[in-house]
């Protein structure tokens, strides 16, 4: 058995015994049910966090509370392929949404997938003293990339790891446009198995927390057909 962990969140019992006839042996599996992070076996220190939150709007709290509570990958369970529920998982710390009728080969595949991301995305992209000074805007937006601070009219921005990271690289590369791919392999590693949107849906989410009109972007700007560049 391999002594990677994945941890099972309120998942229902049709969905835990697919899992265990499709993983066991591969992985060890953790099983917890819960509204509360205190009731979860984050303590185990999981590689994985699989989220059942098909059936409960009110575990994108949850979601928010385990990605505080740890920096391992999350997987959520979703009915819908809406673009708008991605994005809102994605803003709870999720970093990757299944819709409920899935194959299971293909969610297998995710879960490799987000367990070597896993294992990359701890390696953040490197940052010297140097090159990470604090950045001003003439709008109220502050960046310490060294200390890990995003403010926004002094009020502290909350980022999630996968949305840090793409701040850093396009921070690092200012006024330099990036395509889609470069972000993709510079923020979360060559080994990250996602795809265009998820770079969009991230950025969304970045414009929502760090520009006053986040339809009319000031900071992170779209390079049409190919991908995205940083204007301090």
């Amino acid at each position: 058995m391999c002594n990677k962990k994945i941890l099972f969140v309120n998942a229902r019992e049709d969905i835990c015994r697919l899992f265990q006839d499709a993983l066991n042996g591969s992985y060890k599996l953790l099983f917890a049910c819960g509204e509360d992070v205190s009731e979860l076996n984050i303590a185990d220190k999981p590689d994985l966090i699989v989220l059942d939150g098909s059936s409960e709007r009110k575990f994108f709290n949850l979601c928010r509370d385990i990605r505080l509570a740890t920096a391992a990958p999350i997987l959520v369970i979703n009915n819908s392929e809406e673009e708008l529920d991605i994005i809102k998982w994605l803003e709870a710390g999720a970093d990757d949404c299944v819709r409920k009728i899935f194959s299971t080969r293909e969610v297998i595949a995710r879960i490799r997938a987000l367990i070597r991301r896993g294992e990359t995305v701890d390696k953040e992209p490197s940052v010297t003293h140097d090159d990470a000074s604090l950045i001003l805007s003439s709008d109220g937006l502050e960046i310490d990339i060294y200390n890990h601070k995003v403010t926004r009219d002094r009020v502290p921005v909350m980022l999630n790891r996968r949305e840090f990271n793409l701040l850093v690289v396009l921070v690092k590369n200012r006024n330099k446009a990036l395509s889609r791919e470069q972000l993709l392999e510079q923020a979360w590693g060559v080994d990250f198995g996602g795809y265009a949107r998820t770079v969009d849906t991230h950025m969304w989410s970045l414009r929502q927390k760090l520009e006053k009109e986040p339809a009319h972007p000031k900071h992170l700007i779209t390079v049409r057909g190919y991908g995205y560049r940083f204007e301090p």
